[in-house]
This record gives structure tokens, sequence and C-alpha cells, in this order.
């Protein structure tokens, strides 16, 4: 027999959504065997927005490598590979047909570490996790703590693996 999966209630989603449209009150969550801190926090001179934290962390290389933690935790956004003004340039010189065959009309989505509104953030992660969890900070960092010595155990014994084969 599967196990069962964990889901936010109404409830606590609604929790989750009061919390985050709280400056620096975070929100802990567990989702598929990550750990999630989501808050509410200046990420510009006069921009506020909610900052997702995946294991404890940001790497920005995830959003560039579209890793698993940025496709699932961080906000897609889509812009156009070319600026208007260079396309309508290229039009000019090469045509539309030639223009679209070659690609200046495409898109390109990256990925945000962070989010404008709380809804569409909690929307996305039960969308894309099966498994979501809302954790107290004292079981988060417990949790994070394990995951953190764990990973120290797993380095450690890949370095004497390497210095072995030395």
């Amino acid at each position: 027999m599967a196990a069962k999966e964990k889901t936010l209630t109404r409830e606590q989603q609604d929790q989750v959504v009061g919390q985050l449209d709280k400056l620096y009150i975070p929100v802990y969550l567990k989702c598929d065997g990550y750990l999630i801190e989501a808050c509410m926090s200046r990420v510009g001179k006069n921009e506020i927005a909610i900052v997702v934290y995946v294991n404890g962390s940001i790497t920005f290389k995830w959003g560039r490598d579209r890793t698993d933690e940025a496709l699932r935790f961080w906000r897609p956004s889509t812009r156009a590979k070319y600026s208007p003004k260079f396309v309508k340039g290229m039009e000019r010189a090469l045509g539309k047909r030639r223009c679209k065959a070659e690609g200046y009309y495409e898109k390109v989505t990256i990925y945000r570490p962070y989010w404008m509104r709380p809804r569409p953030f909690l929307r996305h992660i039960l969308k894309t996790c099966d498994d979501v969890e809302l954790l107290t900070f004292e079981e988060y960092r417990e949790q994070l703590n394990a995951k953190r010595a764990q990973q120290a155990d797993d380095n450690a014994t890949q370095e004497s693996e390497q210095h072995a084969r030395a």
C-alpha cells in the first residue's frame, strides 16, 4: 500500500498566506523532502517580495542550470530573447519570415528566487509538490541541521575516497 500524501488543509493555506502578507514573518514548509523557508522581505530599493530559501540557502546556479529546486520553488519569468528595437531593425534588414526562422521572436524563461504575492507562490508549491507539510521553527531548524550534518558526512566520505584513489 502506498503512503498517503500530505497536503495543506484550507486553514493551513490561509495561515500561510496570512503570514506571508506580513513583512519578515517566515513560513516553514517541507515539500517532497526539501525544507523551504519563505519570508516577505526586501529584494530591491523600493521592492518587497516573498524570498524562497531551499534547504536554508539560495544558490543562483539553480536558476541558470534549471535544477529541480528552481523548477519546483522559484518563480518562472518569461522574457523576449531580443529587445523590440533590435527585432524591428532585423525585420527591416531581413524580413519577418527570415526573422521568425532564425528565432528572433523566441522567448526565454528565467527562474527568480522570489514571488510577488503569496497566493501564486502557494498554488505553485501545491501544484509541483506531492507532499507538502507546514513546520514550526523548531522542527525546521532540527531537520535542517540534520540535513546539513548528512551533507557534511557525505562530503567527507567523498574526499576520503578521492584521497584513497590518488
